[in-house]
């Protein structure tokens, strides 16, 4: 029997919702109590012991690439005011390394946003604040260098977070957008006021995915985005496991405030406030840590002591693991890479878009 996919289940009931009285309404909060329900599941999961070790990868040399035309925005997250993270930031910098060294990126063409407790500045222009992380967003349309088909590389790791429209919260809210659920990334600034005393809001799905469609239509659709997070915050009242790449949504910020930001930045065409709002799915592939109902978590990497060196997280590694690796080869897609990577019941990657069936970094 063939695996449901509950990714595509999802959209073709979103899709099925074209107006306030359709009847597929109905099944779409059926879906989302659904979700609930698998976001509980995974929480009880953390209780189980899980092998955290990503198997070795096949031998040989992997399909040699021209990284002369690629541009990437990376950016780590571990210094969070509340509930911080370990190895987020030496994942972006784990990333760098392999473009510089493996694909021969241009290091001018590679913007590093890091937030590590040691350097963190909210002076610097790549501090990974909300205004850098869509800012960088925005400077690639901006970029002559960038030339139509160039590849555009996209990277986060850390916190990611979940909200539900609520009639207690905000019922008009509620009304405009419908009962899905709200992904997002936590940018370090999450939940600070800005210079107006306004509290600063995560980055929505929905704002992310609108500004990949804006670069697409400049720069063309060869865009791999990477997110080393998880969504699923919204599983209970209490924090989720230690080290899971995971927060409860903002305390002072709402979820109107975070769409607002958005359409104000985008400029509301098409809207992100609409409950008719669909993803675009031609503009990007993605690579996703795990499902949006399950964790994404770091390890501890040990030294030949068994000392912890630092930590490093287990998508990550496992994913630049496969592309030095043998198992990747000229012919190889973008949905061949899930079957290489670690997964477990806690964590299983995603690969998704329109162009997943491509080779990867869109090789001809």
């Amino acid at each position: 029997m063939e695996k449901l996919d509950s990714l595509k289940v999802l959209r073709k009931v979103e899709a099925l919702c074209s107006g306030d009285n359709s009847p597929w309404w109905r099944e779409l909060n059926n879906l989302v109590t659904l979700h609930r329900l698998r976001l509980q599941y995974s929480r009880a999961l953390n209780c189980c012991k899980v092998n955290m070790e990503t198997r070795p990868p096949p031998p040989g040399v992997p399909h040699n690439v021209d990284g002369s035309r690629f541009w990437a925005i990376l950016i780590g997250i571990d210094d969070y005011e509340w509930n911080s993270l370990n190895g987020c930031a030496k994942d972006a910098k784990a990333m760098e390394k392999y473009l510089l060294d493996d694909l021969h990126v241009p290091k001018k063409h590679i913007q590093l946003l890091l937030g590590p407790k040691e350097s963190a500045s909210s002076h610097d222009a790549l501090y990974p604040s909300r205004d850098n992380i869509i800012g960088a967003l925005f400077g690639i349309i901006a970029n002559n260098q960038i030339v139509y088909g160039d590849n555009i590389i996209i990277y986060f790791s850390g916190h990611g977070s979940y909200y539900f429209p609520s009639e207690d919260d905000d019922k008009a809210l509620l009304g405009l957008i419908g009962p899905g659920a709200i992904e997002a990334i936590c940018p370090i600034d999450r939940d600070k006021r800005d210079a107006n005393g306004v509290p600063i809001p995560d980055i929505s799905n929905r704002e992310l995915n609108s500004l990949f469609s804006l670069i697409a239509k400049e720069k063309g659709n060869h865009i791999t985005a990477i997110f080393d997070c998880c969504h699923s915050g919204g599983v209970c009242r209490s924090l989720p496991e230690t080290g899971a790449r995971v927060t409860r949504g903002t305390k002072v910020a709402t979820l109107r405030g975070m769409l607002d930001a958005g359409e104000k930045r985008l400029g509301g065409d098409p809207s992100i406030m609409s409950r008719n709002w669909r993803p675009d799915l031609t503009s990007h592939v993605i690579m996703a840590a795990c499902q949006s109902y399950q964790y994404a978590k770091a390890k501890k990497v040990r030294g030949k002591n068994g000392e912890t060196l630092g930590y490093a997280g287990i998508f990550t590694e496992s994913l630049l693991c496969f592309l030095r690796s043998g198992a990747y080869t000229a012919e190889t897609r973008y949905v061949d890479v899930a079957s290489y990577l670690h997964q477990s019941l806690h964590q299983t990657p995603v690969i998704d878009g329109k162009h997943r069936h491509a080779r990867i970094w869109y090789q001809e």
